[in-house]
């Protein structure tokens, strides 16, 4: 041995030496006679009072010892096959850790036989007490396409194979409540499988255990059958680091999958050892499986015996070479062309018939699929039945499909008798149906490939038939209760042209929400109901929409009821409730879609008059308060956008935009200036706080505030009297300037006359008076009551200062304007007295006269002109 074996050999005792962690006072048992751990069996091992499997809650059919005829792949090497590259792997899996690798992956395409030779690895370990655990994954079969009990049920295996391992298992959970629900699977793995194999194998002098017999083996199978592919990648990172960590922990794991990029990118990892199974399909192992199943089908089938008997061996060997060669290195195909030739239940023609069709059958497995598919095409609901298989997200019993499609069992049945090539039926009513490879609904859901058995646009009608089951305690209830909107979430993905392509009942997404919303169109405040839903910002729990729409919480129960297909409903009445998908938001509100389930945008203002209604309440900690709270102006914008005109009526009130704001305003217009108050927030070009407002008006703070707080609804209140009154939308001014619409709230543009007394935006009220006021007899309340009678208003305040007539005659008819002193020099006057016509600057567009040596006033020529 070479100085640097025996350093790595010291290495490798002196870590096993260190590995004792926690206080576990067993060994390692291994090799005993009594120690067969049926890793996957689920030995019970109770600890204290403490049942681990009752604890873990286990996958009972993820490990090799399932029943295969109800839990695929239904797999196993045939006799005498696939010996070399089992062989492989058992080599490496028995090497030292000091020359090998702790991972192999074992890829290949579908149907190449790697779930068999996982099955042949983990058979030969647990013989030899090296087997861990092992788990298959198997996609669309529920908790075994997940990550979600992968490491609790690896955990229980653990504790099986290695009972020492189990105090350590349930320290963790103890010790971290929420383990077993809420952490990632690499959290699960590292506290359940990692940590307490690495204690329990610590324990005692395990030279021997690892040096001169195996590590322990984990076998994973069709990990790219699991969904969770993010979690894949973490459980692939983080075994990489487990074993930097651990280097000489004397644990391996075997998986295989298909070459799927999140996996490849992981797997090919200097720290792997790789196996291509295409390399190790050899024909001969193809010749010996297809020659044994023809020897047993000549002693089985009297039809062949009697072919045999007067024509002589059958087949003949250029044909079986011929079919060997047509295989190649596929099983899979292999095994469904062999059953092909052989179904029993086809009686319109012999095995001696259907050989030589066989054989132009293109390679592959589409070509099998579909021509086997095509047997049963013409019975009744095919369609469903083929389709419901190829979609469900775990498998069900005939009887089960056939409640969840709302026909008989031996329909069923018959549709299935045909296929049973490639789709195995179990021998009782209360096992499942599954398909015998995977790669059977790839073809179904690939439309591409499957033509017209193309499955994918039944997630829709399996979730209408899942909307009407009710809870009977049948497997097809169970099902249809967790499964209904991951149905339709799976339509939803499906690109337009193909969500059409139903043959049935319903066709399109918008007759299936038709179809749904009608079981309760005749219900009272259906309507309402519905719009809220359609018109809701956020969502609220079904409390919170009894409270907007003023009805019975019982009430919006029986109506969505009815409807959970399309509006699931919470298990908890303080969840809020919300649509299933966007979609059925754009189909209630697209009138040429919806029909009379039409939701116009003006409902908006009807869920406007609820929220100012609890606003007005002053209610606190409702979920309709809170909603009318953060929700009020977002309703505001909603209907602005989409009704322009408000025209639309929305029963029962209010029906228009300006009903609406007449509605609100009515509330303070008994109060003392009222009027006053309204037009100045309608004309103001700046806004400014109450007591600006107050001062503007020359009235009292509070009595603003008091004809405000009723108007909430339509004008905002700041918290603060520093900062400025504004109004909630912009429309609310179109309203009080617009006569036809506002009547008696209608702000004249004459106002601005009274705002004239606000120095800082004078020219511009006189702009706006100048601009829309052209009937000076308009009155302007409470004064001054004319254009005219406002110009003599301010000239008399100047009429007995001495030299007013001149002064005033002089600016009229100038030909062009003057400084203060050129006034005063052209009179022979004094300049202090021009100046002292005080009134006359307020027609300035300064905010005060010009000293005399500045350039003239430019007063507002056409108000003094006139």
């Amino acid at each position: 041995m070479s100085d640097g074996a025996v350093k790595n050999v010291v290495t490798v005792i002196e870590y096993v030496e260190n590995a004792i962690v926690g206080d576990n006072t067993g060994t390692v048992n291994q090799g005993r006679e009594n120690s067969r751990a049926a890793a996957g069996n689920f030995q019970h091992v109770p600890i204290g009072k403490l049942d681990l499997i009752q604890l873990l809650q286990p996958i009972p059919d993820a490990s090799h010892t399932r029943d295969r005829e109800i839990s695929p792949p239904n797999s196993a090497c045939f006799p005498g096959t696939r010996q070399e590259v089992i062989q492989a792997i058992v080599s490496w899996a028995k090497s030292s850790l000091l020359w090998n690798t702790h991972v192999l992956w074992l890829y290949g395409y579908v149907g190449c036989g790697k779930s068999a030779i996982a099955l042949a690895i983990a058979l030969k370990f647990e013989r030899s007490n090296r087997l861990v655990g092992s788990f298959f994954f198997f996609r669309n079969t529920g908790d075994r396409s997940r990550m979600t009990k992968f490491a609790t049920t690896l955990a229980c295996q653990l504790a099986a194979a290695i009972p020492e391992a189990a105090p350590f298992i349930e320290k963790a959970v103890r010790a971290e409540l929420g383990l077993l629900g809420s952490s990632s699977v690499v959290s699960q793995l590292r506290r359940l499988v990692y940590e307490p194999f690495k204690a329990a194998v610590g324990w005692g002098r395990l030279f021997r255990t690892i040096l001169l017999e195996s590590p322990f083996l984990i076998i994973i199978d069709g990990l790219d059958e699991c969904e969770d592919r993010r979690d894949v990648q973490d459980f692939i990172d983080d075994m990489f680091e487990f074993f930097k960590e651990n280097p000489f922990v004397p644990l391996r794991f075997f998986i295989t999958s298909r070459v799927e990029q999140h996996i490849q990118g992981r797997l090919k990892h200097g720290q792997v050892r790789l196996e291509n199974l295409v390399n190790h399909c050899s024909r001969d192992d193809i010749d010996t499986f297809i020659s044994i199943c023809f020897e047993d089908e000549k002693l089985r089938n009297p039809v062949v015996k009697a072919y045999i008997d007067t024509h002589g061996d059958w087949p003949t060997k250029a044909d079986k070479d011929q079919l060997v060669d047509h295989i190649g290195g596929s099983f899979i195909f292999g095994s469904g062309l062999f059953r092909y030739i052989v179904d029993p239940t086809n009686d319109q023609s012999t095995p001696m018939e259907r050989l030589p069709h066989t054989l132009k059958m293109n390679p592959g497995l589409d070509t099998l699929y579909a021509q086997t598919l095509a047997r049963s095409q013409h019975l009744p609901h095919f369609p469903e039945i083929i389709s419901t298989l190829a979609l469900l997200f775990e498998p069900l019993p005939i009887v089960g499909i056939a409640d969840l499609l709302g026909i008989e069992p031996f329909e069923v049945v018959r549709v299935l008798v045909n296929l049973q090539a490639i789709i195995h039926i179990p021998g009782t009513d209360e096992l499942p149906v599954t398909f015998c490879h995977t790669s059977l609904r790839d073809f179904l859901t690939t439309e591409s490939r499957s033509r017209y058995f193309f499955a994918s646009p039944y997630h829709l009608h399996l979730s209408y038939r899942c909307s009407i089951l009710r809870d009977s305690g049948t497997a097809a209830a169970s099902y249809s209760t967790g499964h209904c909107k991951e149905h339709f979430e799976q339509f939803i993905l499906l690109p337009p042209r193909v969500q059409g392509l139903l043959p049935r009942f319903p066709e399109p997404l918008d007759a299936f929400y038709a179809h749904i919303l009608a079981k309760s169109q005749d219900l009272p405040h259906f309507s309402d109901i519905i719009s809220t839903f359609a018109c809701l910002l956020e969502p609220v729990p079904i409390f919170g929409i009894a409270e907007l729409l003023g009805i019975e919480a019982f009430e919006v129960s029986q109506v969505l009821a009815n409807l959970r297909a399309i509006i699931p409903i919470p298990m908890t009445d303080d969840l809020p409730v919300g649509l299933c998908h966007i979609s059925l938001r754009d189909f209630f509100t697209t009138e040429s879609r919806s029909g009379c389930f039409f939701v116009p945008s003006s409902f908006h203002l009807h869920l406007l008059r609820r929220c100012s209604i609890l606003r007005e309440e002053l209610r606190s900690g409702t979920p309709g308060a809170l909603y009318s709270i953060d929700c009020f102006e977002g309703h505001i914008e909603q209907l602005i956008r989409f009704a322009p005109n408000a025209q639309e009526l929305v029963l029962p009130f209010p029906q228009l935009l300006d009903t609406f704001y007449t509605h609100i305003l009515t509330k303070s217009r008994d109060l003392p200036h009222f009027s006053n108050v309204i037009s100045t927030i309608a004309l103001l070009f700046e806004p400014l706080p109450i007591v600006g407002i107050a001062g503007l008006l020359g009235i009292e703070a509070s009595e603003v505030l008091q004809i405000l707080v009723s108007l909430q609804t339509i004008i905002h209140i700041p918290e603060n009297n520093e900062l400025p009154v504004t109004l909630h939308h912009t429309s609310l001014r179109d309203f009080l300037t617009t006569e036809s619409r506002s009547g008696y709230f209608f702000a004249p543009s004459s106002f601005h006359l009274h705002l004239l007394r606000r120095i800082d935006c004078f020219e511009d009220h006189i702009e706006q008076l100048i601009r829309f006021t052209s009937n000076p007899l308009e009155l302007v309340l409470p004064f001054p009551q004319l254009l005219d009678a406002f110009y003599a208003h301010i000239l008399s305040k100047s009429r007995d200062l001495l030299h007013f007539p001149g002064i005033i005659s002089t600016i009229v008819f100038l030909s062009e304007p003057l400084p203060i002193l050129g006034i005063a020099e052209l009179l022979d006057i004094k300049s202090v007295e021009v100046v002292q016509l005080e009134s006359v600057t307020h027609l300035s567009a300064t905010s005060s006269p010009p000293r005399a040596d500045q350039g003239p006033p430019l007063y507002h020529l056409p108000i003094i002109s006139s």
